[in-house]
């Protein structure tokens, strides 16, 4: 999959790559890449650092985090201070624009071959709601916009289990039964709505705002 900005760009390294067995993918917005990064099994991500929706180096570290696949990193920026931030965050090798198309090639079959080579990685169970929030539930884990949120059980199953049914509204019952593992009455009401606000409150500090949305008279649902 290729994830640049510049439908001219995807294009070119498209017709040069794609042949009979490799098919390539071409997203020219962050949320578009992420969409198709959490819905296929790639086995290469060339990316250009440099976007509009959000910084290029937290889309790295949140694609080599939720499945470390090689990267390719595309950038005007060819200083070296960029090339170490990028290899830190989880790129295999740093091209400069305008590319090369041929170095381009040859460096994407070398890691492809490498990586299919060798034994694929599992892939963390992670939920990504596709606006930079991620979970990983097998370690427990909250990164929103590819920084740490330190969350508490309770508020942890809670966005956990909004985020299973993103873009869905979910009731009180369901959240209060699944998090507390009680039935919902109306006693329950304020200890919910309590950690439902002090939910909000960590994710809106690091850039969240909205992602929770009341459904007024039966529950919430976290926008993806």
């Amino acid at each position: 999959m290729i994830i640049d900005e510049d439908l001219s760009v995807c294009n070119q390294i498209k017709y040069t790559l794609e042949d009979d067995a490799t098919q390539v993918y071409c997203a020219t917005s962050v949320q578009e890449g992420l969409s198709y990064f959490n819905s296929q099994q790639l086995t290469l991500v060339i990316m250009d650092i440099r976007l509009s929706e959000m910084d290029g180096l937290t889309v790295l570290k949140m694609l080599h985090r939720q499945n470390p696949v090689p990267i390719l990193v595309l950038t005007a920026d060819a200083s070296r201070e960029k090339e170490i931030q990028a290899l830190e965050a989880g790129a295999d090798k740093y091209l400069e624009k305008p590319i090369d198309l041929e170095k381009c090639l040859a460096h994407a079959q070398a890691v492809m071959r490498r990586y299919m080579l060798g034994a694929r990685p599992g892939r963390a169970y992670i939920l990504a709601a596709g606006n930079g929030l991620e979970i990983d539930v097998r370690g427990r884990r909250v990164f929103l916009m590819g920084q740490e949120l330190a969350l508490p059980r309770k508020q942890f199953e809670m966005l956990r289990y909004l985020a299973d049914h993103t873009g869905e509204v979910v009731t009180k019952a369901q959240i209060y039964q699944q998090v507390w593992s009680e039935e919902y009455d109306l006693n329950a009401d304020e200890a919910l709505k309590t950690q439902i606000k002090k939910l909000r409150q960590k994710l809106d500090a690091y850039g969240g705002q909205g992602l929770i949305e009341t459904i007024w008279g039966v529950g919430y649902r976290l926008n993806g």
